[in-house]
């Protein structure tokens, strides 16, 4: 008979593991079965005397439950290269990944070993510290996520660099967006890193160069420590799609053709990757202070400009920023440098790297604070998972309850949100987690927040707080049915406040470092436009405005407005005496009377504002007097220009 063609072979099935196994025995045990009765139970699921099974919180099927899995099973997926290209290609990958996967779990094992046998120092040459570098990228590469969000046509790609991917398939004769996945996987594994920067322009060259970026900044611009949890009773959780979780921001936008929300722009400050339970690689970026460098004013002030750069690139640059930005680590010290006075110094004529050079690697002890940052990252990320490990239980337990009952309303995190398309699956997800906590014993309720980045987002699931003090002081309220002409508080008038408040906020965000005097025009323009709305709603506008300048409203990390308890004592203004007489100004100037008689008002309680005590001519001097007069001959104007 004659040999099928390669295309007509039937391909052998492959189990692909995401988390590799060489680190999943380090949370497991070998099974030994207790009675005959549990190894006929277990040989009905698979499982044999000798396996190594972990314990795990089981998030999908009939119902949560603790389970232990069998690590040859787990963290993986079935043929994660179907479709993805010719037999030939995928067979080759294979081997080179085996290799690699072979050499990092060596390195591996040995820094586990010196660990355990209480080691906190960790020699590595250049070589196996670029196995490492290498080993950590291609397992976050190789995620699903991220060949799902190759798998598809061209014409169904979503992503802001739709365009630039369109025409590298044109260029290299790609048919599919898989494609260029899977080479890029080959490229990275094929690739020699070397001590210079040769090899960077080869992978530039060979893989599609956005990703190839990725990778070159992933190995030259983070360093690597390794962290073990202080306390003994502490441990690292593991989920199922932990490897390459990073913290740090994500800006978006929203595709105004399919309406799906897109990331412009990311920081990732902090890459995890678990070694054990009680054992952690992390890519800090170079981006966070490193003490020892920082002692270089050079250096220090290098890299807060690059950081300030980053952090402007986003939406919101005032929330950008590290939630681990105070983790007690240092990068690897090197045989070819030294410490002078605190500062680092160069031991070799020349500039030169060498194959040979050692790396001194230290791990670093970290607070239970910390490692409690660390498992609320990995938790708020596997709500699309079906499994988490653990080791400990009263650990997992105290976990658990730490990341449930965090407060959502915390800006330091913005952690334990719910957007628009995942709110089924987040909530089931949080209720499943809760379940989780009764099996170990515990009582816990999610603590969560709804935001789908508008106001109305937050407004039709949680009470606003203005629309309760209004409600609660009559002459406020009286003010409301005067100017709105209604009987009842209408929601929509507060939610639509706060679309306006956002707004606002957000042009000054978009136009920061334009010209001054475009600025002012835009901000004109939009007041201008904001006139010419229902007078109610300026008006609420201009009590949300009073809050947020006393720290009561903020815009969040996800671009909500929200608000921390709200004085009282700030609700009424001068906006109130306005709407109160709303019939003795023509409508077309109602809302400019109210605008102006809050924004004067704000200014004259200012102790910082005008003409306030003995006046100098100086420079201050001429600033408030300008202040002054624009209080007086301003924009609104003089009796004249009223609108009685």
């Amino acid at each position: 008979m004659a040999e099928a063609s390669s295309s007509q072979r039937v391909e052998k099935s492959s189990y692909h593991h995401f988390i590799p196994q060489f680190i999943l025995r380090n949370f497991g045990h070998k099974y030994q079965p207790s009675s005959k009765s549990d190894k006929k139970r277990k040989a009905k699921r698979r499982i044999y005397p000798g396996d190594t099974l972990a314990k795990g919180i089981r998030l999908t099927g009939p119902s949560v439950a603790l389970v232990d899995t069998n690590v040859a099973k787990t963290f993986g997926v079935q043929d994660l290269y179907a479709d993805a290209g010719n037999s030939a290609d995928k067979e080759h990958i294979e081997k080179l990944l085996s290799k690699l996967e072979c050499s990092a779990s060596e390195i591996i094992a040995q820094i586990r070993s010196r660990h355990e046998s209480g080691g906190k120092l960790i020699t590595l040459c250049r070589g196996k510290k670029d196995v490492l570098r290498k080993f950590l990228f291609i397992m976050k590469y190789r995620r699903p996520n991220v060949r799902d969000k190759y798998a598809c046509s061209i014409e169904d790609f979503e992503d802001t660099e739709k365009e630039a991917l369109q025409k590298y398939m044109q260029h290299r004769g790609f048919q599919r967006p898989l494609d260029v996945w899977l080479d890029n996987i080959q490229a990275m594994l094929e690739i020699k890193i070397g001590a210079g920067r040769e090899w960077e322009e080869e992978l530039l060259q060979k893989a599609y160069p956005p990703d190839a970026l990725e990778f070159i900044v992933h190995t030259r611009l983070f360093y690597l420590p390794f962290c073990a949890p202080s306390d003994q009773n502490d441990e690292f959780l593991i989920t199922e799609n932990s490897y390459g979780i990073h913290e740090g921001p994500r800006s978006t936008i929203a595709d105004p053709y399919s309406g799906r929300i897109l990331i412009t722009f990311h920081t990732e400050y902090h890459t995890f990757a678990h070694i054990a339970p009680n054992l952690m690689m992390i890519l800090r970026s170079f981006l966070l202070p490193s003490p020892r460098e920082d002692l270089s004013e050079d250096i220090r002030r290098t890299r807060k400009m690059l950081q300030g750069f980053n952090i402007s690139m986003h939406n919101f640059p005032e929330r950008a920023t590290s939630f681990l930005e105070d983790l007690p680590v240092t990068k690897a010290r090197n045989s070819y440098s030294k410490i002078v006075d605190g500062r680092v110094v160069l031991t070799r004529v020349g500039s030169a790297l060498k194959p040979d050079d050692k790396f001194f690697f230290h791990i670093f002890p970290i607070s239970t604070d910390h490692v409690d940052k660390i498992n609320m990252i990995l938790l708020d990320e596997a709500w699309t998972t079906s499994l988490i490990l653990f080791k400990n239980k009263r650990s997992a337990r105290k976990t658990l309850e730490h990341y449930l009952s965090l407060d959502p309303l915390n800006p330091s995190h913005g952690l334990k949100l719910i957007f628009p398309g995942t709110e089924s699956l987040r909530e089931t997800y949080f209720r499943n987690l809760e379940a989780a906590v009764k099996l170990f014993d515990g009582n816990v309720l999610a603590a969560y927040r709804f935001d789908d980045g508008t106001p109305e987002g937050v407004l039709t699931r949680d009470e606003d707080q203005l629309i309760d003090l209004v409600s609660q002081n009559d002459e406020v309220l009286q003010a409301y049915y005067k100017i709105s002409n209604k009987e009842v508080l209408d929601r929509k008038d507060f939610e639509q406040s706060r679309k306006m408040l956002k707004l606002r906020i957000k042009i000054d965000t978009w136009t920061k470092g334009l010209d001054e005097g475009f600025r002012d025009k835009v901000r004109v323009d939009l007041l201008h436009l904001y006139w010419e709305l229902p007078p109610q709603r300026l008006w609420i506008f201009l009590k949300r405005w009073r809050f947020m300048i006393n720290g009561g409203t903020i815009l969040g990390q996800r671009s909500d407005v929200h608000d921390y308890t709200l004085r009282a004592e700030l609700l009424p203004g001068p906006e109130d005496v306005i709407a109160k007489m709303c019939e003795i100004f023509l409508p077309s100037h109602l809302s400019r009377m109210m605008y102006f008689a809050a924004r004067n008002h704000l200014r004259l309680i200012d102790p910082e504002f005008g003409v306030v005590r003995e006046l100098n001519f100086d420079e201050e001097g001429a600033r408030r007097l300008e202040e002054e007069r624009g209080l007086v001959f301003g924009p609104q104007g003089s009796i004249c220009n009223c609108g009685m």
